[in-house]
């Protein structure tokens, strides 16, 4: 499709699931993947598994919060001159009856699934004034998989 070689990835989301085949193809592809995940053992292990064919960072993180957005994002600039994929795959659900559906529940998707995409894009965008820091052309759909990318 097209070249991806030493270009610099990171999958929120990335140890599990789409996340997962997402972070696996890019990483097969020659890019350079940072995975994030909730669940530190987890990510660690995927990462490790993904690095087989590539190069796989795992780095434990909760990206429900603005926080650990930021956190991540501060990492990421202390290892990285710049991100050229940024792939908004974090996401969490809660199932129950809907008679019984908790204000915790929803406030939990919706933090992560509909909040959480534009704090992650806008630390992506802040660390820098420009160069390979820039602002990406953003869109956005709810509940689905968002990726950004800075192309040449």
């Amino acid at each position: 499709m097209f070249d991806l070689d030493g270009r610099v990835a990171v999958v929120t989301g990335g140890s599990k699931g789409i996340g997962r085949m997402i972070a696996e193809e890019l990483v097969r592809r020659g890019v350079r993947t940072y995975i994030t995940a909730r669940h530190a053992d987890v990510c660690l292990q995927t990462a490790a598994e993904l690095s087989e064919a590539g190069e796989c960072i795992g780095i434990p993180n909760d990206m429900s919060t603005v926080d650990g957005i930021g956190a991540l994002a501060k990492d990421l600039a202390r290892r990285e001159d710049g991100l050229d994929i940024l792939v908004n795959n974090a996401g969490t659900g809660w199932v129950a009856p809907f008679d019984d559906f908790p204000e915790k529940g929803w406030d939990k998707a919706f933090n992560v699934n509909l909040k959480g995409p534009i704090p992650r894009a806008r630390s992506r965008c802040s660390t820098g004034t420009g160069g390979p820091w820039a602002r990406p052309r953003w869109w956005s759909r709810p509940s689905t998989t968002k990726v950004s990318i800075r192309m040449p």
